[in-house]
Order: C-alpha cells, then structure tokens, then sequence
C-alpha cells in the first residue's frame, strides 16, 4: 500500500514538472511574439514617421506600394490570444516583413537618407534574433506536447503545440 501511494506521489510530482516546463516554453513563446510584433510595429512607425514628410514627392509606384504596406498593417493587429488564427497571423506578419523589406531596397538615398535605413535594418536584425528564439521554444514545447508521457499532461491541460514561422528581414 505504501508503495502505491509512494507511485501515485511521485507521478503527481513529475506530472506537475512536466506541466511547469510546458508552461514555461508556452510562456516564453508568447513573449518572444508580443516583442516581435513590437519591433514590427516599431518598424511600421518609422516608415510613417518618415513617410509623412516625403510622400508628396513619392512616385506612383511608392505611393502603391506604401498603401499595400498601410493594408498589411491593419491586417496584423494581434490580440495576443494563441487560437486557431495564430497561424494565419504569423503569415499576415510575414508578408508585411517581406513587403516591407522589398519596400526599403527600392527606395533610393534621397528618398530613406542612411540613418533612417540604419533603423530600419537594425529593427528588422532585432526581430530575426527574436524570431529565432521563439522558433527554439515552439520547437522545444511542441516536442514535449508530442511525446509522451508529456503529450498526457498537456492534454489534460490543454496545451497545444504553436506554429513556427520565419522573417526574411534584411
């Protein structure tokens, strides 16, 4: 009887661990995309910052081109929930980092002056860097969910593996 109840003790305790370490990767996920959607927010900012002063003298070609930009914007507001759209929001992040870098190549030195390319570049080597972290700890949490005796505990916990994803930044 002692023996059982010793089991069944140690199973709680490992069970708990198993539960700790998956919620601390889950934990660790969701910060790394509430930065990276920061940064990219932080990048978005600074294109209008700029924008605003030297838009008139923008061909038509920019003009289209930040307009798409503007859209992919609004479609990447993220109410940091982790639901079933959070891959859908990771492609939509994607393709305003790929739009937006394809953005800042064309423009020309009198168009972005050096410095504020300098932002733009370093912004976007901030978000690969959290970019390849968050990656390492969906990969880290994903396989602890898949393998068992893991794959039990995060089930009665209900948690689920999350999407990785990767930026073409400059």
């Amino acid at each position: 009887m002692l023996a059982v109840i010793l089991s069944l003790s140690l199973a709680m305790i490992l069970a708990f661990l198993w539960y700790a370490g998956l919620k601390k990767r889950r934990q660790s996920a969701i910060s790394a995309l509430k930065l990276i959607h920061q940064k990219m927010d932080l990048r978005m900012d600074l294109l209008h910052s700029y924008s605003t002063e030297a838009r008139a003298s923008w061909s038509a070609n920019y003009q289209k081109r930040f307009n798409k930009l503007t859209q992919l914007e609004a479609q990447s507001e993220w109410n940091e929930t982790l639901d079933q759209d959070l891959g859908a929001q990771l492609s939509t992040w994607q393709k305003l980092d790929t739009e937006l870098n394809q953005f800042i190549e064309v423009l020309d030195d009198k168009v972005l002056p050096d410095d504020k390319r300098h932002a733009q570049e370093q912004l976007a080597s901030d978000i690969e860097q959290v970019q390849n972290f968050y990656n390492q700890t969906v990969s880290e949490l994903n396989s602890g969910v898949r393998i068992l005796p893991c794959d039990v505990v995060a089930k009665v916990t209900n948690i689920t593996p999350l999407p990785s994803f990767s930026l073409q930044t400059a």
